[in-house]
């Protein structure tokens, strides 16, 4: 997760239970596949950001 994941790292007072991205195992192309999840991708909508 590059930046991304190191700032989350190392905020402090952060949810640990908090999750940004959905991540599942794809069989076919062996690899891991990323997604926002629906309430995530909302809030970026929302801001105009996608």
């Amino acid at each position: 997760m590059g930046a991304f994941g190191r700032r989350k790292a190392n905020a402090k007072g952060f949810d640990e239970k908090a999750t940004f991205f959905e991540i599942r195992w794809n069989e076919t192309a062996a690899a891991w596949e990323y997604r926002l999840p629906a309430n995530v991708r909302k809030a970026l909508e929302l801001e105009g950001l996608v």
